[in-house]
């Protein structure tokens, strides 16, 4: 297996990153404050990575994108969110890596918002140091997702799953998370070769 570049890359080639400005800039789209307050904490402690701006709504959000041009946005999936939001949020900043993070999805979903641009499926319960890696990972043109949403795309993509009706769907927890799921991040460029994060 092709080893991808996990986004914990050695001191010296963070140091040149972070002396260059080079960080890495994230928006946040959370309708929780605590989950902000707690991000915000820890991306202080990493200078590579810079919090820009937190939202609590779609609007504020693609204002945000509109405005502050991060390099990747970090959407909290508390409710819920509509392929026509994601396509909302890919319309107000194209160039800027999206990476849904909190409730599992289905795969038709994922496969859905991966063809409107997200780059990143994180499941809640992702620990704090594989959420970091996935953003630094997705900034450097990563896709990243656990491998069991990969199987479920994949058989959704072989034929076995039923066609998608004309209605928006919004992102469900159907599925139960489960403690261990490993994250996988493929370089899309190299058809998905990836390296356990």
């Amino acid at each position: 297996m092709e080893q991808v570049r996990t986004g914990r890359g050695d001191a010296s080639e963070l140091e040149k990153a972070v002396n260059s400005g080079n960080r890495i800039r994230i928006a946040l789209y959370t309708q929780l404050s605590f989950v902000a307050e707690g991000l915000a904490a820890v991306f202080h402690t990493h200078a590579d990575l810079e919090l820009v701006a937190c939202r609590d709504g779609l609007s504020g959000t693609l204002d945000c994108l509109k405005s502050t041009r991060p390099d990747v946005l970090l959407v909290h999936l508390v409710s819920g969110v509509k392929l026509s939001e994601l396509h909302e949020i890919r319309a107000a900043d194209s160039r800027c890596q999206i990476v849904l993070w909190g409730q599992e999805l289905e795969g038709e979903f994922a496969f859905q918002a991966i063809r409107l641009g997200v780059r990143g499926i994180l499941p809640g319960n992702v620990s704090i140091d594989d959420l970091l890696a996935a953003l630094r990972n997705v900034h450097q043109g990563a896709l990243c997702f656990e491998k069991d949403l990969l199987e479920s795309m994949l058989s959704q993509k072989r034929g076995r799953s039923h066609p998608t009706s004309g209605a928006d769907p919004l992102v469900g927890g159907a599925r139960p998370q489960k403690q261990g799921n490993s994250l996988f991040a493929g370089n899309y460029r190299r058809h998905g070769k990836g390296l356990s994060v």
